[in-house]
């Protein structure tokens, strides 16, 4: 039996909906190539010209969508469905851009991950666009980062490879595959990574190793909670003192004070001192030091200072 036309009215609607792209090929592969193609009947009925029922298909998924042996390929009507529908979503999206001369931004950094079923390519979509926010959110408070990351893989928690003496492609950065769209995961693993990385620059001295790496932590929890604006104290945790403590003092001063005075607290950095072994002690000291850039005329020096010392941060003098 020949196949009947499409009324000029709803291929056309079909048409500007796809702009001629496929919704499986996007769907499957994230190809938003046009393409050579033909209007799709989904329940196979070329009578029905319901819009609901019809979408546009490139000339194989066609083919394969309407031979005898179509399920066995996974190309099922309610599949195609949420494809096209996905599709048409991506497509507005994209024009409702243009037309506000907001064209998509080119990522500051280029997430590479690693091989696994898990990342599918929604998913890596959405985990460089959070790498990608946190990444700026950390340059507008003054941070100069780097372009590049350690590629990202799954593994059974969070974790990240130390990048010292290598590059970043010779370490790693895991989330867990059951948390894999918790995004706060990638967040964690990639905030860890930079302030490794930032750190270890400014003061590779080896006998201050625990130190150091005890301030990196307290950088990335700061600041991936900060991301959010939420923040869980482990109490268990032996920095937990002393995040509480910023905690604290965010919530009198806000957030734009402890982000900006977290830091100046790493652009004055200063290097351990041998008698230093009290690491409340030594991060407060340097917190201290970074928030007097924007402390005007000390105003909040004497409060803050209280307050450390009241938690047991700081001597009393």
């Amino acid at each position: 039996m020949s196949r009947k036309s499409v009324p000029d009215d709803i291929e056309k609607q079909v048409l500007l909906l796809c702009r001629r792209r496929c919704c499986i090929c996007f769907g499957l592969d994230g190809d938003l190539s046009v393409k050579s193609g033909q209007i799709a009947h989904l329940d196979h009925d070329n009578t029905n010209n319901d819009q609901d029922n019809v979408a546009f298909l490139c000339l194989t998924h066609h083919d394969q969508y309407d031979s005898t042996t179509s399920q066995s390929k996974g190309l099922r009507k309610s599949e195609v469905w949420h494809f096209r529908s996905e599709l048409h979503a991506r497509i507005a999206n994209d024009i409702a851009s243009a037309a506000a001369g907001a064209a998509t931004p080119k990522p500051d950094v280029a997430v590479i991950f690693k091989e696994s079923p898990l990342f599918t390519t929604e998913r890596k979509v959405r985990l460089s666009n959070q790498v990608n926010a946190f990444y700026r959110y950390l340059t507008d408070i003054g941070f100069d980062l780097p372009k590049d990351a350690p590629p990202l893989g799954v593994s059974a928690g969070v974790s990240f490879g130390s990048v010292t003496p290598g590059t970043v492609y010779d370490a790693s950065m895991f989330i867990p595959g059951d948390g894999i769209d918790n995004l706060d995961n990638v967040t964690n693993a990639y905030s860890l990574f930079l302030f490794s990385y930032l750190l270890q620059r400014v003061d590779l001295v080896p006998a201050a190793k625990t130190l150091i790496m005890r301030s990196v932590w307290i950088f990335a929890n700061y600041y991936r909670a900060s991301f959010v604006n939420k923040h869980s104290v482990d109490p268990k945790s032996s920095a937990a003192k002393l995040e509480t403590a910023l905690w604290d003092i965010r919530r009198i001063y806000g957030k734009d004070f402890v982000d900006r005075a977290m830091f100046f607290t790493f652009k004055r950095w200063r290097p351990p001192m041998p008698t230093e072994v009290d690491f409340d002690t030594f991060f407060t000291v340097r917190f201290l030091i970074g928030e007097a850039v924007i402390d005007n005329m000390g105003q909040h020096d004497d409060p803050i200072r209280s307050l450390l010392k009241e938690r047991g941060l700081l001597q009393a003098s």
